[in-house]
């Protein structure tokens, strides 16, 4: 990893940070009812589990098996991203994603933009033939993971308005 990569990623993470401080300051209202923070809650638990058992899966295996699919680095975003869909996705089903105020729609639409974007990069990166080396998966391989996630993520939106939208038929 160049060290230019590296301050990106840092510098990201920084900012990031700073706006979630600034922003977190100028709210007074909550934006989350009782019943989300608690939906809330049990999806990062969720998450956490899945997230433990991958990271011992991944252990074992490295250690087992003397078997790396990735690099150290590569590995860990890999792990992260999957228990932060996970997150994710329990957080949509169970209505506790979007604040009290979101709209979901205007969300699904920078979603979509997300899963077009990270696709068309992953696709760059398969046609380059730079997704393995040395039979390692690469760090630019992460835009097609983020594509999966963008797109499940757009999938459960959907199947969950359809189903609220059932539900509200019924009654």
């Amino acid at each position: 990893m160049n060290a230019w990569f590296a301050g990106g990623v840092l510098a990201g993470i920084l900012a990031v940070a700073i706006y979630g401080v600034l922003k977190k300051r100028k709210e007074s209202a909550p934006r989350y009812d009782e019943r989300q923070a608690q939906a809330r809650a049990n999806a990062a638990k969720l998450a956490l589990e899945v997230l433990t058992a991958l990271m011992l899966v991944n252990g074992f295996v490295r250690e087992a098996w003397q078997f790396a699919w990735a690099g150290p680095f590569m590995e860990t975003v890999v792990l992260l991203l999957i228990a932060g869909t996970v997150y994710v996705l329990r957080c949509v089903w169970t209505d506790a994603y979007f604040a009290l105020r979101e709209k979901p729609k205007t969300w699904g639409r920078i979603f979509a933009a997300m899963l077009v974007v990270n696709a068309a990069l992953g696709v760059m990166v398969i046609l380059d033939g730079d997704l393995v080396e040395d039979g390692l998966l690469t760090f630019p391989a992460a835009n097609l993971l983020i594509a999966a996630m963008f797109a499940s993520l757009l999938i459960t939106m959907a199947l969950k308005r359809r189903k609220d939208a059932r539900e509200e038929a019924e009654e």
